[in-house]
């Protein structure tokens, strides 16, 4: 038997019998001490066991964080998006309201001009319907062989007339090809002849502005009826317009005309503006008054 004097003994004992140690801690602990080991070990394997599970959950939650920013640019990047998206379509709207707006007023004064040219079309066929009916009763006085010398002057003198004013509409018609002719008399360099419709809605924009206040309304209706009018470039090489008043014979009314819308022009435009009068024969009473005119303007814009 060995015998056990001190705990250096017991300790060697021990050393060389270790099948022992488990029967001396059951002698020497309490079993709340024997179930310690485990207990640890199953608290160390819990702990292990929560601590990868926080793991997991915060790399969850690191990659929902991602995502959420992710989402968040995403959200961001579309709500700018959607904010020029707003503001061009606004933008559009306000250009679609505006190009509204400029055709109400182009088929207004579409409307207008439309208005005015069928009033000058149903003065011409008034015209028209006249001259036929005057040369309709020349031609049955003629055949009828009318012996009445009064009768027959009566119609000699309307049928001047007649003739007069057929000689003026052709005059008038063939005019408005001459506008380079005419610019190149006046030593002016020729642009471009302006329609009827363009000299109408001078006028109608000289109403609707105000700037003919005070005009007679048929003198504005002559400046509409304006048998030519014309851009240039002036002597001076400074833009122009040109009216140009067609007669046959012309007299002191042509002039008086002519002068009257070119001042008119100026007025309503603020471009100097040359009268002209053309004609084949010219009253011998305004033949001083016409030479004053050649090649000056009218009136000097203001």
């Amino acid at each position: 038997m060995t015998a056990v004097n001190d705990i250096q003994d017991l300790i060697r004992i021990l050393d060389e019998r270790p099948e022992w140690r488990e029967d001396l801690r059951r002698a020497l602990l309490t079993q709340d001490f024997l179930s310690l080991p485990r207990a640890l070990a199953q608290l160390t394997e819990n702990l292990n066991a929560f601590i990868a599970e926080n793991r997991a959950g915060i790399a969850e939650l690191r990659q929902a964080q991602a995502q959420n920013t992710a989402d968040i640019r995403e959200l961001r990047q579309a709500q700018a998006q959607n904010t020029a998206d707003i503001a061009e379509l606004r933008q559009a709207q306000a250009q679609n309201t505006a190009d509204i707006r400029e055709l109400r007023e182009s088929i207004s004064e579409l409307r207008a001009s439309i208005a005015d040219i069928r009033e000058l079309q149903a003065q011409n066929t008034a015209d028209i319907r006249e001259l036929r009916e005057s040369i309709t009763e020349l031609r049955i006085a003629v055949d009828r062989n009318v012996s009445s010398i009064d009768r027959l002057e009566q119609l000699r003198a309307r049928n001047e007339v007649d003739m007069g004013i057929i000689k003026g509409l052709y005059y008038e018609h063939s005019v408005r090809g001459e506008a380079e002719l005419i610019a190149d008399e006046l030593n002016f360099q020729f642009v471009e002849t302006m329609s009827y419709t363009a000299v109408i809605r001078i006028a109608r924009d000289a109403e609707r502005y105000g700037h003919a206040k005070g005009i007679l309304p048929n003198h504005l209706r002559s400046l509409r009826r304006a048998d030519l009018v014309f851009k240039a470039i002036d002597a001076q090489n400074r833009p122009c317009l040109v009216a140009a008043e067609a007669s046959y014979t012309a007299d002191e009314r042509d002039v008086e005309r002519v002068v009257r819308n070119a001042d008119f022009l100026t007025r309503f435009t603020g471009e100097p503006a040359y009268a002209v009068v053309a004609s084949v024969r010219t009253d011998d009473r305004i033949q001083d008054f016409l030479t004053t005119l050649d090649s000056k303007p009218i009136a000097e814009p203001n």
